[in-house]
């Protein structure tokens, strides 16, 4: 691993690069790196270090083709990705969404602190057996996925606030009509359900889940089509649930 460090060091990068030995390609704590294009990716087999480690930076991805088991590890970060393929070979991959990236075959796309807007992009996450793709915000990391946008899909991805905050201003979360997807929360994880422009449609879920003192937020109308009516929408115990905001008292 090369690890480079700096309060003023920008990197520029664009380049093919492998990592054989599973020991991660670049570990980087600096002001800013650009990635350009390039193919990066990992060993064959599944390792525990990721292609790239940054901390207290700018990273900005402009294009590329990265694959590996693990590929991004951000933290203290801001992270805009504009354009590029991601393909995980195993376990999972990290990354963040702000406009038409592709992330294929993943396991985890991870938030670690920060606030997120998820745009645009596509993705599809794994199917082995019981275990599908997880878009999971943890610590104090807010992800907030706008309203409908015809250039992002979701499809094998369920949605986890694990400490973190997921804001979903939209409905329709997954293109699949046979793999339901879930909206989870745990350790005091916050679900915030708002749209004052139109009511999100929550096409192919399964159930909202807060258990164990979390909070689910309803700020606004949303309307769903079940497929088992005997089964609930919302599965809520020991937790916090708000429906609606208390309009402004004008004095």
């Amino acid at each position: 691993m090369l690890a480079l460090a700096g309060s003023y060091f920008n990197l520029n990068l664009n380049a093919n690069i492998n990592d054989s030995t599973g020991q991660g390609l670049i570990s980087f704590s600096g002001n800013q790196l650009t990635i350009t294009g390039g193919f990066y990716s990992g060993p064959s087999f599944s390792s525990t270090n990721y292609l790239f480690t940054f901390s207290n930076i700018l990273v900005t991805i402009n294009s590329g083709t990265f694959i590996a088991s693990k590929i991004l590890n951000i933290n203290q970060y801001i992270l805009n990705i504009f354009e590029g393929t991601f393909t995980g070979s195993s376990q999972g991959a990290i990354g963040i969404s702000n406009s038409y990236p592709t992330f294929i075959d993943l396991e985890l796309i991870q938030f670690n602190g920060g606030m997120t807007n998820i745009d645009y992009g596509y993705f599809t996450g794994i199917q082995r057996e019981s275990v599908y793709g997880q878009i999971k915000t943890i610590d104090s990391s807010e992800v907030t996925i706008i309203e409908d946008n015809e250039n992002r899909t979701f499809l094998y991805i369920d949605f986890n606030a694990v400490g973190g905050h997921l804001i979903f201003e939209v409905g329709l979360l997954s293109r699949s009509q046979n793999r339901k997807f879930f909206i989870l929360a745990s350790e005091s994880g916050i679900i915030t359900i708002k749209n004052t422009i139109s009511g999100p449609k929550f096409t192919n879920i399964d159930q909202i889940i807060c258990n164990d003192k979390n909070t689910l937020n309803i700020f606004t109308g949303f309307s769903y089509s079940p497929e088992n009516t005997s089964q609930a929408l919302i599965q809520t115990f020991d937790s916090t649930v708000v429906i609606g905001i208390a309009s402004p008292i004008d004095e």
